[in-house]
């Protein structure tokens, strides 16, 4: 590669300028005033850059100003650059971005308690947040104190343009630049992933076109807490194949079924695949003496997705059901089975309080699989075991229909409009 062999330097610095500040703004998103100083500069910076190639016109040529005009119309007939020009003016030459701090607050168990939009600061505290829904009654304080989750989605709107948050303009508005930029290299120079000069953060990936950096910070506008004890719950899915050499071992260690290998060639339908999957979770506890809790979402194609979950308590569990409950909607799946090992009780009172089933004294440990389908009809299975005192597992009698696990899964028949 010769170097300097870029065609509008100052125009590709920009751009990764550019991208440096979105990078800042969404580093600094509690941090009101370094939020604003670095929105106000992004926003700068993005104006900057048609500047800087207008500066360049004369290493590109005569052919500069047809091209040009073609995408000034563009930038003119897009809305949020249009509206992000005229913002960069007010900034300049009138006053500081006027922004606001709102947020979407979600509160639940497997069902939805409440969703409320409000304006609050950025950087509330989570016992501020949940006073202020008990003080105008959103919730009561008794429900308060339940393992309920209470989601609280942060976002920085303009007054002008208040449906939409301002990292995710600033991330619109970078895919516009970064294709304008790509396109003068194509059209005049080398192409860009042949250029001298490279983006000093990382190799910029889209998805949707969008940066998937910034798309993936989006996550840390949301805070889930236990209304219970205020404490962060975070959790953790983990997408899961299977192929030759993991069903090879699999055999060998528990002595499953050969027909593990079918899961992985769109032989076994659902229902297929939830009689094989109570055999194999049987083996793999007496085993390993522990299951991982695991979910298996079938789509109209190819094999079912399996995803290993994380789930420390009855409250995160809530979380997990309502993330594959989104998944469920995003992929259109038409199937789901889940395997949990959890604790039964014949103890309905406290059940419907909400209570820890671990504390209830008839408590019963079992592997609870579960299959479900887009056309309303559920499969439940609990195979009820013991441990003895060198943890050895016994295997019980199996109940079928277990009309009590199908609470949990309110969130994903939500989704088919059960």
């Amino acid at each position: 590669m010769n170097k300097n062999n870029c065609i509008i330097p100052n125009t590709h610095k920009r751009l990764n300028e550019v991208h440096m500040l979105i990078h800042q703004v969404a580093n600094n998103y509690f941090n009101p005033e370094a939020f604003r100083v670095n929105l106000n500069a992004a926003i700068q910076a993005i104006r900057n850059l048609t500047f800087a190639l207008q500066a360049e016109k004369n290493s590109i040529g005569s052919e500069f100003d047809e091209w040009y005009l073609s995408w000034q119309n563009k930038m003119k007939k897009d809305k949020i650059m249009k509206w992000l020009n005229d913002l960069r003016v007010t900034i300049v030459h009138m006053k500081d971005l006027e922004s606001s701090s709102v947020a979407k607050v979600k509160v639940y168990t497997y069902e939805q308690v409440l969703v409320e939009h409000c304006a609050i600061p950025i950087d509330l505290p989570n016992n501020i947040i949940l006073q202020f829904l008990i003080e105008n009654q959103f919730i009561n304080p008794i429900s308060s104190k339940l393992e309920m989750i209470v989601e609280v989605e942060r976002k920085w709107v303009e007054n002008s343009f208040p449906e939409t948050e301002l990292v995710s303009v600033l991330n619109y508005c970078f895919k516009f630049l970064y294709d304008l930029v790509e396109d003068a290299h194509e059209k005049f120079g080398v192409s860009l992933n042949e250029c001298s000069i490279s983006d000093s953060l990382h190799e910029c990936e889209f998805i949707d076109g969008r940066l998937k950096c910034i798309e993936d910070f989006n996550e840390a506008r949301r805070t889930s807490f236990s209304a219970g004890d205020l404490s962060i719950r975070k959790v953790r899915t983990e997408s899961m194949q299977i192929n030759d050499t993991i069903t090879k071992k699999a055999i060998k260690r528990y002595g499953i079924k050969t027909e593990t290998k079918k899961m992985n060639e769109k032989v076994l339908p659902e229902d297929g695949l939830f009689q094989l999957i109570i055999e194999q979770s049987k083996a793999v506890l007496k085993k390993d003496k522990y299951h991982r809790s695991m979910a298996f979402i079938f789509d109209n194609a190819g094999s079912p997705q399996m995803i290993g979950l994380e789930i420390n308590d009855k409250s995160t569990k809530y979380i997990i059901m309502h993330k594959l409950a989104q998944l469920v909607r995003d992929n259109k799946s038409r199937a789901l089975i889940t395997i949990f090992e959890t604790w039964v009780s014949q103890d309905l009172v406290g059940y419907n309080k909400e209570e820890s089933l671990e504390n209830v004294e008839d408590k019963r440990e079992c592997l609870s699989i579960s299959l479900i389908k887009n056309d309303g009809s559920q499969k439940h299975v609990n195979i009820f075991f013991k441990r003895n005192l060198m943890n050895t597992i016994t295997f019980e009698e199996i109940t079928e229909n277990a009309v009590i696990e199908a609470n949990a899964f309110r969130p994903i028949m939500e989704v088919w409009g059960y």
